[in-house]
């Protein structure tokens, strides 16, 4: 039986984590955690799922597209919305992600490449997001190199994935630590 292993695929809008979410959701040995909706589930309702999954001991690998107290960093720094969680919080949610050994996959293509990959709304995006995500892109880029550095600096392994080199699979296999993708 496989121990609780946490996958988390961060990066910025249209770097392709819901690309890579889909193609792993289909791997009978995965289970997905639907962590989106940031924006628009109720803030407790997004607080309460993210330390429900924290905590969870089940066996086996489960992949989180994107994990709130990762992007809810980079995305209120563009929106200045309210945070989900405070910076106090976000440490201690990511101490305990360093302490699971967790892994983030950070979906991260060339800007160029992103910039003009037409845009697959997740499902909680709406225009005015896509819009808005579109337009920061540049910035939000900048934020999470910043922030995938200083996550990894707390002891939460980060595997810098882009699905346009030839060597990706390599790279996701071992970021996943399975033998087939």
């Amino acid at each position: 039986m496989t121990e609780h292993q946490i996958i988390i695929l961060e990066g910025p809008d249209n770097s392709g984590k819901s690309t890579l979410a889909a193609r792993l959701r289909a791997l009978p040995h995965i289970t997905y955690v639907d962590m989106l909706g940031g924006r628009t589930k109720p803030r407790e309702a997004s607080r309460r799922h993210t330390y429900e999954t924290l905590y969870d001991d089940a066996p086996g690998i489960f992949v989180h597209e994107r994990h709130h107290a990762i992007s809810d960093g980079v995305y209120r720094s563009l929106d200045h919305r309210p945070r989900i969680f405070s910076h106090v919080e976000t440490l201690g949610i990511l101490d305990h992600l360093s302490k699971r050994r967790a892994r983030v996959i950070y979906c991260r293509p060339p800007f160029d490449v992103a910039r003009n990959k037409e845009h697959v709304a997740a499902l909680d995006d709406d225009d005015a997001w896509v819009r808005f995500a579109l337009e920061k892109l540049p910035e939000a880029f900048k934020l999470y190199d910043v922030h995938m550095m200083a996550i990894n600096r707390l002891g939460v392994e980060v595997i810098h994935y882009d699905w346009t080199v030839p060597w990706a699979e390599d790279i996701l296999r071992e970021g996943m630590g399975c033998k087939t993708i």
